[in-house]
């Protein structure tokens, strides 16, 4: 994003224009957005935050954000891993945050991941964190627009087709098996076909890929389900654009999930890259001997 792209504010400084969409984005855009983050408990919040996110806009996020402190004891790590049945009954019937069991369980689950850490999560992250380099040139930043999932989708195909390029490929953060060779795949069917999907053995998809910009493929759709697969090539067929689906892979949503891809490992199959390996070790979940 080059300084033209920025936009003035009520108070004359200069934002991305996301940051100035909302109220509850101008203070996240100026002390926290891009930013280094350090410590246990900041970190542990902001994994459980983006955990919940999930489907969901960051602005929903944010205007729940002090319930969400609130209802996980301000995120300290040792307060919620010992959370029981009382806790977890009472977080499903707390209107002031996201009540979704998996992403519930998740946080309690990964409370207790990060308590047996033996340097902390912050010397977790930061371990893998790279000396910071020259910014890349030829790269520019969009921010996702909308407020679910399927607005996010649409707005960036809308936003890119056909004014920066003739395909475009939206890629999953959360599939552990994902190569280049994947992503090669997926941009070679789109020479042949309107629409490419990358199936997800959960009935999602880690990728979709657009030669023109198709919004009918992404409203009402039921995000965060086994049906979005299915809804979407149904709706796509119906709309008389080519399909090609590309490898299924799994992705990484619940504590189930990481069940499987640690079986994987086990079992000797490519699951995942190695720094997730070296991560996944870290935190005493994968012996040194599979990592």
């Amino acid at each position: 994003m080059s300084e033209n792209d920025l936009v003035a504010g009520p108070d004359g400084k200069l934002r991305c224009p996301w940051g100035l969409s909302a109220p509850e984005y101008i203070g996240y855009h100026d002390e926290e957005w891009g930013r280094p983050l350090h410590g246990d408990t900041a970190i542990f919040e902001r994994l459980c935050l983006e955990g919940f996110q999930s489907g969901l806009s960051w602005l929903t996020i944010l205007r729940k954000r002090e319930n969400f402190r609130a209802a996980f004891s301000g995120f300290d790590a040792s307060a919620v891993a010992a959370f029981g049945d009382e806790d977890f009954a009472r977080l499903m019937a707390d209107a002031g945050i996201v009540r979704n069991r998996a992403k519930i369980n998740a946080v309690i689950n990964n409370a207790r991941a990060a308590l047996g850490l033996p340097d902390g999560l912050d010397a977790l992250v930061w371990k893998y964190a790279e000396e910071p380099g020259p910014a890349p040139g030829g790269f520019r930043s969009l921010a996702q627009r909308g407020d679910d999932l399927g607005e996010r989708l649409r707005n960036a195909f809308e936003e890119l087709l056909p004014h920066d390029a003739d395909r475009a490929l939206v890629v999953g953060s959360d599939t552990p098996a994902l190569t280049p060779a994947h992503l090669e795949e997926a941009f070679a069917a789109l020479e042949t076909h309107d629409v490419v999907v990358g199936p997800t053995f959960d009935g999602g998809y880690w990728c979709i890929g657009l030669g023109r910009a198709a919004p009918e493929l992404f409203r009402d759709i039921p995000w965060s389900t086994r049906d979005v697969l299915t809804r979407t090539l149904v709706r796509a067929h119906g709309a008389g654009l080519g399909v090609a689906t590309v490898s299924t892979l799994a992705d990484l949503d619940t504590p189930h999930d990481l069940a499987l891809l640690l079986g994987a490992i086990a079992a000797g199959e490519p699951a995942c890259g190695p720094s997730a390996r070296a991560a996944l070790h870290a935190m005493g979940m994968l012996p040194a001997a599979l990592a």
